[in-house]
């Protein structure tokens, strides 16, 4: 048998920078991919104004503002506006936005046939694409 060779400090070095820097690689990976996670849960905020719903007839007009509070100018979104009666789920629609600059806004109208008074009215983001 041979005997172990020990290994010199030109191999320890090297060695431990390789280890240091995918490990730095590694972290940076993890952070950038928290920060994607993070920015599409809240690069939208929709606010919905049911004390200025204004009924017409069967209808009810209820004012919405939805505003880009993410790190970045938005080409695309697809959102959701969900009507519940308690936990049921009575109406659905969709709202495209089309583009939002950074702290930009956009103010839309939704209509609905149940009374945003008594029920109550959630956004949910389906999908956001950036320039």
């Amino acid at each position: 048998m041979r005997g172990a060779r020990r290994r010199s400090v030109a191999e320890w070095v090297t060695l431990s920078l390789s280890v240091l820097v995918v490990g730095a690689l590694v972290v940076v990976a993890l952070v950038e991919e928290s920060r994607r996670q993070e920015g599409d849960q809240v690069a939208l905020q929709v606010t919905f104004d049911t004390e200025r719903a204004a009924a017409r007839g069967e209808s009810y007009y209820v004012p919405y503002t939805v505003q880009n509070t993410g790190s970045e100018a938005i080409s695309s979104a697809e959102i959701w506006i969900d009507v519940y009666d308690g936990e049921q789920l009575v109406e659905a629609a969709e709202v495209i936005v089309q583009f939002l600059p950074l702290q930009g806004r956009q103010d839309g109208v939704f209509v609905t046939t149940h009374d945003p008074a008594s029920l109550s009215l959630e956004s949910r983001v389906e999908s956001i694409q950036f320039p």
